[in-house]
Parts: C-alpha cells; sequence; structure tokens
C-alpha cells in the first residue's frame, strides 16, 4: 500500500473527524507486512489522541498489535528501567 507512511497523519488534515480516523484504522488492515502495520497503527493512535482527546482510540484499535510497535515496546522498558530504580 504505496499512501501507508502517511496515514497517521490523517488526524491533522483541516478537515479531519474522528470519523477520518476510524476510516484510516481500517485502511490500515490493508497494510501486508505485521510489523509496519504495527508502527503505523501506533503512530495514528498517538497522534490521534493529540487532535481527538476525548475519544478512547486504544479501544478502537487491536491491541495486541500495537503492543509489537517499537513504540509500546519502548515505553514498556522506560517503565520497567523506572520501576527498577524506585525499587
Amino acid at each position: 500500500m504505496a499512501g501507508a507512511p502517511l496515514i497517521p497523519f490523517v488526524p491533522y488534515a483541516g478537515d479531519a473527524t474522528p470519523g477520518s480516523v476510524d476510516r484510516a484504522i481500517k485502511a490500515l488492515e490493508r497494510v501486508e507486512s505485521r510489523p509496519l502495520h504495527a508502527e503505523l497503527l501506533a503512530a495514528l493512535e498517538t497522534f490521534s489522541k493529540n487532535v481527538f482527546k476525548d475519544v478512547d482510540w486504544a479501544a478502537r484499535m487491536p491491541e495486541e498489535l500495537i503492543m509489537e510497535s517499537t513504540i509500546y515496546q519502548r515505553g514498556v522498558k522506560q517503565g520497567v528501567k523506572q520501576g527498577v530504580k524506585q525499587g
């Protein structure tokens, strides 16, 4: 899917709505590479939360896929480091 890397930016389009993001989530389902799908979905979730703060985007996206993203994995590692430091 040629335009897939741009899909996470949908929330920042001038006329974006939560429905636009829902369509973007669906469009990402066509990405054949699971790792790429995970990264793009995680980015879309992050950007969507910044624009549409009152929507629970995590509930609309497959959690198991987001958990595979490097964005999520980095957050987990940082949380573990914090926990170790705090004892």
